[in-house]
This record gives structure tokens, sequence and C-alpha cells, in this order.
């Protein structure tokens, strides 16, 4: 097995567009239109001004923006398209921006997932608003388990400032009829569409109208359900935080505690990092506790192979390249291991890394099947846009936020593997005592829970 520790290979904003069917004349029509990925310094001036807008004012439709920046790919194309989740004023809805570069320009629209009372956490019933930054209205239709059915027409092409939506929320005429908060936007005039198939998925040309689009005559589409958690107005929800978990890797995390050869082996790997390559151990590896392994010089990555299945693997991470937590590599060595049956027990198998930067961390699987799903979804069908996530993730917190390195690195690797079936520790100087941590909701820094 080649593990490969390698920092950050490029920052680009990537997202995951799946798409539906259309006829190969019409993708080659809008194929001719100029639209790319928003290139990330344009993304991330905007999300800056916009900030800095919102903090402003208390009289705008966008009231706040998440930190994050999620990518999601357009089907048939290499282009992908930037989400950001936003809290608006609208009650009871999911509302994320979606940034293009459109003919060299930086487009946007604000797409609102309204629920209604048949939407379960398979398919999606409800309503979806499109509109601009200031809430005026573009487009809107009706979805019946993840089917567009028809489109809303004769609207009033109104803002949503916070003085109309409270005067047209407490008027109410005739607003019980009206699918939508405000009720100018609609007369309930309906136009019924070709119906898609039933899958969550809108053409680019509704949410950006090119070449005289608009009427989703396009190949290129956006998975609206893919991305996010579907909550209400609220994109960092931690109300399943505290589900229970099909294992328990704290247990695990005490005892290795107290493990004194254990500790003796990170001692060592630590005087290791100020070495020119890196070292490790697999443990319990062929009837050898802490089998040894060490990679070329100037090299950041370790071989090595294994005979049957281990308890551990352990490694350094040295200067000058080497990161200051696990890399996407490592990640996609834990599941390599985990796919090919080299892990001998799920519930106590440890990944460790102690690093140049002074830093220690142990990655642990607490839930087999949802690491299964993660490992054959994310890392290996979409390994790049993982890795790519990572550093586009903490170029964001680091470099835009200030956010100290290591810290921007831990949030960056813990958005990247959130609902992965992994639990991510954190040890001390001295190796005796370890802390599982998770991002807070503003995701600024990290929160620690004790073990003990």
């Amino acid at each position: 097995m080649k593990h490969n520790s390698s920092g950050i290979k490029a920052l680009i904003l990537i997202l995951i567009f799946l798409s539906y069917s259309c006829e190969k004349d019409e993708f080659n029509n809008f194929e001719k239109s100029n639209f790319n990925t928003a290139p990330s310094d344009k993304v991330f001036n905007f999300l800056e001004k916009q900030n800095e807008k919102t903090a402003k004012t208390n009289d705008s439709f966008i009231t706040s923006y998440d930190s994050e920046i999620d990518y999601e790919e357009i089907t048939n194309s290499d282009e992908e398209l930037a989400v950001i989740n936003v809290n608006t004023l609208l009650p009871d809805s999911y509302s994320r921006v979606l940034l293009l570069e459109v003919n060299g320009v930086l487009e946007n629209v604000v797409v609102t997932l309204s629920l209604n009372d048949n939407t379960d956490q398979n398919v999606f019933s409800g309503d979806m608003l499109i509109t601009d930054l200031d809430g005026n209205f573009i487009k809107a239709f009706k979805i019946e388990n993840d089917i567009l059915v028809s489109e809303y027409l004769n609207y009033v092409n109104k803002s949503i400032s916070s003085k109309s939506f409270n005067k047209s929320i407490n008027e109410n005429d005739g607003c019980e009829d009206c699918v939508f908060t405000v009720c100018s936007w609609c007369q309930l005039d309906e136009v019924v569409v070709t119906p898609t198939p039933p899958i969550k998925y809108v053409s680019i040309t509704i949410l950006y109208p090119i070449d005289g689009g608009g009427d989703g005559d396009s190949s290129n589409d956006w998975n609206y359900g893919g991305g996010g958690s579907g909550s209400a107005n609220n994109p960092n929800n931690d109300e399943n935080d505290d589900a229970d978990d099909d294992q328990d890797p704290c247990d695990e995390m005490n005892s290795m505690e107290n493990d004194n050869e254990l500790k003796e082996k990170l001692v060592e790997m630590q005087n290791n990092t100020s070495l020119d390559r890196e070292t490790g151990y697999l443990i319990n590896h062929d009837g050898v506790a802490f089998d040894s392994i060490e990679g070329e010089p100037n090299a950041d990555e370790i071989n090595f192979s294994v005979n049957g299945s281990i308890d551990g693997f352990m490694h350094t991470h040295v200067l000058p390249n080497g990161s200051s937590i696990f890399s996407p590599d490592d990640i996609l060595a834990l599941f390599q291991l985990y796919n090919d049956g080299h892990i001998n027990n799920t519930s106590t198998f440890i990944m460790m890394v102690v690093t140049a930067h002074g830093t220690s961390y142990t990655l642990m699987i607490n839930d087999p099947v949802t690491f299964a799903q993660f490992g054959q979804s994310t890392l290996l069908n979409a390994y790049n846009d993982f890795d790519l996530q990572i550093g586009a993730q903490y170029y964001l917190l680091n470099e835009v936020y200030g956010i100290d390195s290591i810290t921007a690195r831990e949030l960056s690797v813990l958005q990247a593997i959130e609902n992965s079936g992994l639990s991510l520790f954190k040890g001390n100087e001295n190796f005796d005592d370890w802390k599982e941590i998770k991002r807070n909701k503003a995701n600024t820094e990290t929160v620690e829970v004790d073990c003990n």
C-alpha cells in the first residue's frame, strides 16, 4: 500500500452536481455559453462583501451567510458551482446562494426550498423559490415527490425588506391561499411543466438564463437535494450530534491513555519528526506488536504492505510539507485498509499521526456501515473532489477569515468527514490525554469532548 501524506495539491472550489438526460443537440447549444466555475478569489471577495453588508443593516433579505463553501458539480460539464448556506427572512425554509461565472461575470441566485407535510428524508415535496440576493422574485416551482410539476406565474416583482416582509405577513389579505410567505409573489396561476424524472435536479438555465435560457432546455443540471442538511434556515444544525453511535471510540481511547508501550512509541515518533522521512508502526502485524515502517528520504509518503489484519497504523508528518493533521491520503489509506480486510476489529482499530507541528491525532471508526458508504462514494468515486474541498476550505478559513493554521486544518478535516462514520481525537503533548474534537456551530473553532 502506498500512503501519500502530501499537503494540499490545489485550491479550487468544487461542487458536486448530478444530471437528468436531455437531447445531445440541446446540450451542445447550451455548451456554447461561456459558464465556468467561479474563481476562488471572486467567491471569497463576494462572501466578504456580503458579510460586511449584512453586518451594517437590519433590513436585508439574507440575514447571515454560513462560513463554509460547499462544492457540487454541474452534470455533463467539467465546471462546478459554489454553494453557500444562508439564513433569510423566510421562516421554515432552507436557503442557499449559488455562484457561477457566466461570460466572465460572477452570477448569483438564492434558491429556497419550502417543505410541505408530504416531505420525508427520501423524497421532497414543496416549493422551490428562486430570487436574487435582495429577495426579488425570479422563478418558483411546485415539486411533488422530487418531480417539478408546475411553475408559478403572475408575480409582482418586489423585493423583501424586513419592513415589507413584516407588513405582508401581518396584513394576510388572502395569504392563506398563497404558497409563499409574501403574498405579493403570486396569484396562484400555474402552468404545468414537462415532468422531469423523479430525482432532485434542476437545469442551470432556470437558475441563470443564458442564451435565452430559462426554460430548462439543457442537460447541465444541479442536484438541489444533494447539498446541505435540509434544515430550516439552520445550516449548522447539530441536533443529531448526540445520536447513539454503533460503537463508542472513547472506550478504546481511555484504555489507550494507560498503554505505556504505545505512549513510548508515540514519544519515539515525536522525536522522529525531525527526520527527513516519515516513520511509523503497524500495530500487531505478523506477530510483531509494533512493526516499524519507514518512508524514503525527502518524500512525504510511506510505503508498506500488510499481511493479514492489524490493530492500528501510526505514522509521522515531517517538515517542510507534512500537514499538521491527517491528510486526505491518510483518510483514503484508512478506507483501503478497511476495504481490503486488513482491519482486525473496527471497534478498536486506531489510526494515529504525530506531526512536526507539535500535534497528534487519532482517527477511529464509530459506524462501520456509514464509513463503508462514505469510503465508496467519496474516497473511491470522488477522491479529487474530497481532496480539493479540504484545501479550499482551509484557504477560506486561514487566508480569508484569519483562523490560525492548525485550527483551520482541523476544521477543514472535520467538515470533510462529517457523516463519514469516523471520530477525530486530539492528544496532548504527553500522549496521555485524548479528547474527541468537533466543530462549533459558527465553524470558527473546535470543541473538545472529554472521554473521561
